[in-house]
């Protein structure tokens, strides 16, 4: 149950409100600003302290460390044993004070933001509103990606050339993390778009033209990576409905041929563009392969806490190069593993990455019982927690080829959509918690 200290709840709303309009606004710049992220971040940090200090002291005598008690949900304890987890390995650093800098500014903060958003966050429709915002933003991210690609060859933000290929990558650093971006806000868009009821016959034509430009900025990122995990989340989230369905056989014959020609078509692009990054099927994969193998050899040199947190470009760099002598001018630059998991285990062990994987099963637990549930009920929030949930899941599959966990504007994308979703599947309805959790 969400605690009630105060029969008036009027006080508690503005600070609601003004929590949702900084991470409105963050999610608003999420592509293209930094230090909007940041700001927005801290300011609705401090008025979730205010909000809780207010409660505190105008509600019953209680225990003070009950102040700052989250909202229960499935992933408190989990949650709170990956930072324990990551807290000691900080001690495994040989750079104490970066990786306990690291601990709070790249590894709570983006949980923390998830938090956040369940604070401010009570209802479904609260939850439509940062998702419009959301929707708005992709489809601007979208153009300037086109705009990019084969008018101007730089984002008409920040003014990023195109990536070599050419790639596109809007405002990101890199394709990868353009399409890293697109592949959680596709699905997300597509259940927005089908879980309202537009009056307009424009408005129903103006989201789908938006959807495509999302698909076809996807498109222009050349990142395989990204088309697969959108794939493999799209088929792993329809088959879990189907199976919680029980589809009829003639369902399952049209969804199996559905897919077959989704992959053909896929698969037909990448053969005819196939001499646009030829390079990348050789040079890249292998790159990618050695340096999974070498974290690997890492990892179980110290299989337990790991090398503390923030220290894999250093402590990877020493181990290829430095230990085996190799000269300078055959190294190459400081690189993340290009896969979030190896990353977890390399930099707090296996029990850190054990931890996170705890995570991420309680999360699927608590989400897939709940989409059941609202399946059967056939609830209107039912398309909207999907489309998040396939958003959510094919992010989890690219963070397989990626360093998505380890980008501020990607992680924190992540952790609100898992909140986000958390709230259309356990609504808080006149101050009261509804979660089976």
């Amino acid at each position: 149950m969400r605690p009630a200290f105060t029969d008036d709840y009027q006080a508690e709303d503005w600070f609601d409100l003004a929590m949702r309009f900084f991470l409105c606004l963050m999610a608003l710049m999420l592509p293209y600003s930094m230090a909007v992220i940041e700001w927005a971040f801290g300011l609705s940090f401090v008025t979730y302290i205010a909000k809780r200090i207010y409660v505190f002291a105008k509600g019953p005598r209680q225990a003070w460390w009950t102040m700052f008690r989250p909202r229960p949900n499935p992933l408190n304890r989990p949650i709170a044993v990956y930072l324990a987890v990551c807290f000691v390995s900080v001690f495994m650093s040989d750079r104490f004070a970066d990786s306990f800098e690291s601990l709070f500014t790249k590894t709570a903060e983006p949980i923390i933001l998830y938090f956040l958003i369940l604070e401010a966050f009570r209802s479904v429709k609260q939850v439509k509103v940062l998702v419009a915002v959301i929707f708005m933003t992709a489809v601007v991210t979208g153009i300037d990606a086109l705009i990019q690609f084969h008018v101007t060859g730089e984002d008409f933000f920040l003014g990023r050339p195109l990536s070599k290929g050419p790639r596109a990558t809007a405002g990101f650093n890199a394709p990868t993390g353009l399409g890293a971006y697109l592949v959680m806000s596709i699905p997300v868009v597509a259940g927005f778009w089908n879980s309202r009821r537009f009056a307009s016959a424009a408005a129903r034509t103006g989201l789908l033209a938006g959807l495509a430009c999302l698909f076809y900025a996807l498109v222009l990122t050349f990142s395989r990576g990204a088309w697969l995990s959108l794939i493999l989340g799209s088929l792993l989230t329809a088959v879990a409905c189907m199976i919680m369905q029980r589809f009829t056989r003639r369902q399952i014959i049209a969804f199996a041929t559905g897919s077959l020609l989704i992959v053909g078509l896929m698969g037909t692009y990448y053969m005819a563009n196939k001499d646009r990054y030829s390079s990348l099927n050789r040079s890249v994969l292998n790159w990618r392969v050695a340096v999974w193998r070498d974290t690997i050899a890492m990892i179980k040199e110290k299989p337990v806490f790991g090398y503390g947190i923030n220290t894999y470009m250093r402590q990877f760099q020493h181990y290829r190069y430095d230990r085996l002598n190799v000269p300078k001018h055959k190294q190459h630059r400081a690189t993340y593993a290009h896969n979030c998991y190896l990353q977890i285990a390399m930099e707090s062990g296996l029990l850190g990455l054990a931890a996170f994987m705890w995570i991420l099963t309680a999360y699927y637990r608590m989400a897939l019982r709940r989409i059941r549930e609202l399946m059967e009920g056939r609830q209107e929030r039912t398309v909207l927690a999907i489309g998040i949930f396939t958003g959510i899941t094919a992010f989890f599959i690219h963070a397989f080829f990626d360093t998505h966990f380890y980008s501020l504007p990607l992680a924190a994308y992540l952790w609100s959509m898992m909140a986000a979703l958390f709230i259309v599947l356990n609504p808080i309805a006149k101050g009261r918690d509804t979660s089976h959790a």
